[in-house]
């Protein structure tokens, strides 16, 4: 059993290793693409990926007719609208940054809860929130005061928060009907709809005008594969035995793996009220998924 729990920490660790790796694989991609190429291309390639190997696996469920307008929405704020705004993000900002704003999604998603369905808000919540905003701005803004990303990287990667926590909440309504297999292969279905004609007006050009070579090829299919598909299944089975608030602790990892990799891989300089930000939002979202296990007890 002991072994079985640290396998489980070992997967769960490396989904969040994987994630912290794709902002970096985003930025090596913009070299080559636009965003909307790199979100399309991202989404195909996974969706093919999955669907296979749901069926190989035999996990593939039938969706009921009055589910599919759920997984319409599901497909159009995530995977579609969050990865055009994290891409498009990206190509605004840097790595770390872009991965610290997103990780402020568990945060952000207690207090989405408060205001549209009412669920009590601790004071260990607000405690967090507070703290960890304090972080992201550390992280945003330079020594004088100026912002460290462009504001269009900064409204992008609010942004692709916001339609993360949509996502989470349309997610309710469908939870314990399919397995991740199911739900993951039919809004990727739907999303693939929607970027369809983003990747014709978009990626035949930017793929006719560039041409392929091992480093886009493998970006590609790591983002696509690893990031897209198997990083959430690694993912989902860390929530299935350790629980979500204990899950959503590891992903606490994910700004600091972008941040040692864009360093290592990247060259990007931090100056040290950034590296003090990225400790402080880490520390905000334990807190705040501290609050949440008291919670549960």
């Amino acid at each position: 059993m002991q072994n079985k729990i640290w396998l489980i920490y070992l997967v769960t660790s490396l989904a969040m290793l994987i994630w912290g790796l794709s902002y970096i694989w985003v930025d090596v991609a913009l070299d080559y693409y636009s965003a909307a190429t790199i979100a399309s291309v991202r989404v195909f390639i996974a969706t093919a990926f999955m669907i296979s190997l749901a069926l190989i696996t035999g996990k593939l469920e039938k969706v009921r007719k009055k589910d599919l307008k759920l997984f319409m929405m599901f497909g159009f704020f995530d995977p579609f609208c969050y990865f055009l705004c994290e891409s498009y993000g990206i190509d605004n900002a840097t790595p770390t940054s872009a991965a610290v704003i997103i990780a402020t999604i568990p945060l952000l998603t207690p207090v989405s809860a408060f205001l549209i369905l009412k669920e009590k808000l601790s004071i260990i919540n607000i405690l967090g929130i507070i703290v960890s905003f304090s972080g992201v701005i550390l992280v945003v803004v330079t020594q004088n005061f100026n912002l460290a990303i462009e504001p269009a990287g900064l409204f992008l990667l609010t942004g692709a928060v916001i339609c993360a926590i949509f996502y989470n909440f349309f997610l309710r309504n469908l939870a314990g009907k399919y397995n991740l297999y199911t739900v993951i292969s039919v809004q990727n279905i739907f999303a693939c709809i929607y970027f369809l004609p983003v990747f014709l007006i978009h990626g035949i050009p930017d793929m006719s005008a560039v041409k392929l070579n091992t480093e886009i090829a493998v970006t590609m299919i790591a983002l696509s594969i690893l990031a897209s598909a198997l990083a959430f299944i690694f993912y989902a089975n860390g929530i299935k035995f350790l629980g979500i608030t204990k899950a959503n602790v590891f992903a606490n990892m994910i700004p600091v793996f972008a941040a040692v990799f864009s360093y290592l891989l990247l060259d990007e300089i931090l100056e040290l009220h950034q590296f003090i930000g990225i400790a402080v939002v880490i520390a905000g979202v334990f807190l705040s998924q501290t609050g949440v296990k008291n919670q549960l007890k």
